[in-house]
């Protein structure tokens, strides 16, 4: 691949989610083989008014302008999400055995809608995965906060849960180029925890270290009799307690939902398939075109 097109498809895969690129995120967002920022800035230069266009210091692809006031809007809402992710964050961290909080998904580059949820993912020690999920999800089940099918606005998506020992999420890749899975690791943004957990996940996914770390004191000794309530059990009570189509993904092993010691992964709606279908369609038009 070369440098062009690398370029036309980091743009094309962010503009399937109405999201324009600076000049900077294109190279540090690049797809395909690495290159320095001054051969990516000249590149793109070239491609202007052939395959891209330029407004506000955001590159997208002809006729598609209207991203860049979408972009705006988007990231207003996420500021406002950020700082409810933030606070929550902090108490599941606080929760005995988790180590790491992080958010994924659109919100982790600043392209949340205003109804959408909040995408959180929990790192926890080996051994204490369903101890864990099941007191970060008690008290947004208690308040109503986990999305609805009628209401996602900032609600808490607790979906994705990690051992330490099984960070390597390469291995939930679907057959093919999954590239939303590859960006979701990149742009995955630790909130709270254990700097070292945070340091792992990026070694392990060999992926930019970013975000930050840290507890508050007071919530990591309020939570703490939680430590000695036995995870066995509570595993027992999850699984038992399982809606019927999760439970039915799971068995289906297509890697939407997971469910292991190590990774409790519960994405019903995977759109992963699509989504690579969708970009692999735009790419061929701009790059043949």
């Amino acid at each position: 691949m070369n440098l062009d097109e690398a370029i036309l498809k980091t743009v094309s895969y962010f503009d399937l989610f109405d999201h324009p690129l600076s000049r900077g995120e294109i190279w540090k967002y690049l797809i395909g083989a690495p290159a320095s920022f001054r051969e990516v800035d000249a590149a793109t230069t070239a491609l202007l008014g052939k395959k891209l266009e330029e407004k506000n210091g955001l590159i997208f692809f002809p006729g598609r302008g209207s991203v860049v006031s979408v972009r705006g809007s988007r990231y207003r809402h996420s500021c406002r999400k950020w700082r409810r992710a933030g606070r929550w964050a902090r108490f599941f961290a606080a929760i005995p055995g988790v180590e790491l909080v992080g958010v994924g998904n659109t919100l982790s580059y600043n392209n949340a809608k205003d109804g959408s949820d909040i995408d959180f993912f929990i790192v926890g020690k080996p051994g204490t995965l369903w101890r864990a999920r099941a007191f970060c999800s008690v008290l947004p089940a208690l308040f109503k906060l986990r999305p609805r099918p009628e209401s996602g606005r900032d609600k808490l998506c607790l979906s994705f849960f990690a051992a330490s020992a099984g960070l390597d999420l390469a291995k939930l890749s679907r057959p093919g180029e999954d590239v939303y899975l590859e960006y979701w690791i990149r742009l995955m943004t630790p909130l709270a925890g254990s700097a070292e957990a945070a340091r792992l996940f990026a070694a392990v996914n060999r992926v930019e270290a970013r975000g930050k770390t840290g507890v508050p004191r007071f919530w990591k000794i309020l939570f703490r009799p939680i430590g000695i309530l036995p995870g066995t059990f509570m595993k027992k009570v999850q699984i038992a307690l399982f809606p019927r189509e999760p439970a039915e993904a799971a068995a289906r092993r297509d890697g939407s939902v997971v469910v292991s010691d190590e990774i409790l992964k519960f994405h019903v709606n995977d759109r992963r398939a699509e989504i690579f279908e969708r970009w692999a369609k735009k790419n061929q038009e701009v790059i043949l075109n």
